[in-house]
């Protein structure tokens, strides 16, 4: 009993330990030994389950020996919605040039504008 209890008990401290090890580290530790790889799954399920990961985006998606890594790799998000690309530009090239004329005159055009509008007038 008293070993039992002793073994918990370190299970326990080693849980509070690995709470604080980041989702990357704690892939690694699960294959250390016996005692840790069970402290790592319940830190898995009662803090890691619950908290973003920070380091990377991916973080540890599971630790179960059963599951198949490249099914992990195909996995994609239920209903997520297919991103479709525009092809052309949206913009017409002759309105980008008459928004370009109306907004940028160089002193040549003033001088211009301003003796058309001479002419305009004595006619």
């Amino acid at each position: 009993m008293v070993s039992g209890l002793t073994y918990l008990l370190s299970i326990l401290t080693q849980v509070q330990v690995l709470c604080g090890v980041d989702h990357d580290d704690l892939k690694q530790l699960f294959h250390v030994s016996k005692t840790i790889r069970e402290a790592t799954l319940i830190a898995k399920q009662s803090h890691f389950a619950y908290c973003t990961p920070s380091k990377s985006l991916a973080g540890v998606r599971s630790f179960s020996v059963v599951e198949d890594s490249s099914k992990l790799d195909a996995e994609e998000a239920p209903n997520a919605p297919r991103q479709q690309r525009i092809l052309g530009s949206r913009l017409n090239r002759k309105k980008l040039a008459d928004i370009s004329v109306a907004l940028f005159h160089s002193p040549e055009e003033k001088q211009w504008l301003k003796n058309s509008l001479l002419l305009e007038t004595e006619i």
